[in-house]
This record gives C-alpha cells, sequence and structure tokens, in this order.
C-alpha cells in the first residue's frame, strides 16, 4: 500500500507503508532500557545483544519493567513501602501515608500495561510507540532505580520529587 503526499508545485512523493513504519528506532527504546532496567530483564539479556527492530518486543520488555516496578507486587508498592521503610508496622509514619497517596499513580501505570498487553501487531505496536514512547521512556528514567537496593530507589526521580519531604 502507498500513501501519496502532495508537496507542491505537482510534485507527488509515493511513500510504501513499510517507508511509513520504518521511521520508528527500536536502537533507542533498546539502549534505554539496557541502561536503566537491564538488572530487571535478565530474560532479555541476549535481545540488548541483539537489538531487534521489533516493536512487540520492546514493549513486552517495557512491561515487564513496569510489573516488576510499580505494579502491584513491584518495587514501589511492596519493596520500598514494606522493606525499605517498615510501613506494615508504622503505617502512621508520614512518608507511609505518601506511600498510599502514590498508589493512584502507580494505577495509571497498571491501564497502561493493561493497554500494551492489548497489542497484538507489529504494526499496532509501532503505533503505539509512536504514539506513546516518549512517556514510556519518561517513565523509565522516573520511577526506575539503577539498583534495587536503598541507595538506588533514593535516587529516582520519583523519590526526591514526590518522597523525600515525608523524611527531612
Amino acid at each position: 500500500m502507498k500513501k501519496v503526499i502532495t508537496v507542491g508545485f505537482g510534485i507527488i512523493i509515493a511513500l510504501t507503508a513499510q517507508a511509513a513504519e520504518a521511521s520508528w528506532d527500536a536502537g533507542r527504546y533498546w539502549d534505554t532500557l539496557e541502561t536503566r532496567c537491564a538488572v530487571y530483564l535478565e530474560a532479555y539479556e541476549e535481545l540488548f545483544d541483539e537489538r531487534p527492530d521489533d516493536a512487540l518486543e520492546v514493549l513486552a520488555a517495557f512491561n515487564e519493567v513496569a510489573y516488576r516496578v510499580t505494579g502491584p507486587g513491584g518495587l514501589w508498592r511492596r519493596d520500598v513501602p514494606g522493606t525499605f521503610f517498615g510501613c506494615p508496622f508504622n503505617d502512621h509514619l508520614p512518608i507511609c501515608r505518601r506511600f498510599v497517596e502514590l498508589e493512584s499513580l502507580f494505577t495509571e501505570w497498571d491501564e497502561m500495561q493493561q493497554r500494551i498487553e492489548e497489542i497484538d501487531s507489529e504494526r499496532a505496536a509501532r503505533r503505539f510507540l509512536r504514539e506513546h514512547g516518549d512517556g514510556l521512556i519518561e517513565y523509565l528514567e522516573y520511577y526506575v532505580p539503577a539498583a534495587v537496593n536503598l541507595s538506588g530507589v533514593l535516587s529516582t526521580s520519583l523519590f526526591t520529587q514526590r518522597i523525600a519531604d515525608t523524611i527531612r
């Protein structure tokens, strides 16, 4: 299928659907996922080397990270409040109340993950990445600690911008 674009002065450019689809950059996503998320994606180690031009794989990797970081049993919902700050036993502390307040923020990402899980074709995946790719990269940069430890958590933008004021 060709898409015809009139540029002006009677000049017409015909693009194949394949050329229009090729404008996305898989490497951008693989670079960000590997740099920020390798610790969460052990099963994707081989794909970091190959960097396949496969939007469905990129979205699957993103969903794996999101599940492990902000998902219902993930780092920000279970490990950080429970293990790092003892919230199950100290729910009266300001930091623990803040985690409860942030639940709606994490729920928004649950909904995004659900949308991603429903994508069933490469074309739809590429369209999704063109529309939401910048937001997914911002998610990785904002929520995902480089290391799964207290130091890594404390250095995230989420912590510094939304949580740190509760422990000062």
